[in-house]
């Protein structure tokens, strides 16, 4: 039942919020604890809306990605 993330620094380094500062990698890790109890298709649709919610209208600044694998016991 583990999980297991990869990701690049693309998130974490977008410009948003209310105040137009990074996402930081302290806010990724606290979303992908957030996320780790739930079915893969949900955690998409969690982390692609989180995602366009921090932009805000930000340009998009480095490609993002994020990929979780998930071990049977």
């Amino acid at each position: 039942g583990d999980r297991i993330f990869i990701f690049s620094d693309g998130l974490p380094e977008q410009f948003g919020g209310e105040k137009g500062k990074k996402f930081m990698f302290p806010r990724f890790r606290k979303m992908l604890t957030e996320i780790s109890d739930i079915q893969s298709h949900e955690q998409f649709k969690y982390t692609d809306n989180r995602f366009n919610e921090w932009k805000q209208g930000y340009e998009q600044i480095d490609d993002i990605l994020l990929v979780g694998i998930e071990f049977d016991a």
